[in-house]
């Protein structure tokens, strides 16, 4: 896994959690160039210019 430099926002809803969580450390997303990783339906303040990448479920409630 390369090392970035461009910061990466990553949303997962809980499903993504349980998949990400035992396989990533921390560490290892920061190394990816994911700055700051939040669940889907948590309050959070936009940030602008900073691109995002969704693990979600395809569901209704998504």
């Amino acid at each position: 896994m390369g090392h970035h430099t461009w910061p990466h926002v990553l949303i997962y809803d809980r499903f993504g959690q349980d998949i990400i969580s035992p396989l990533l450390s921390v560490k290892e997303l920061r190394d990816m160039g994911i700055t700051l990783h939040l669940l889907l339906h948590s309050d959070r303040d936009p940030i602008p210019d900073v691109p995002a990448i969704y693990f979600v479920m395809p569901t209704e409630e998504n």
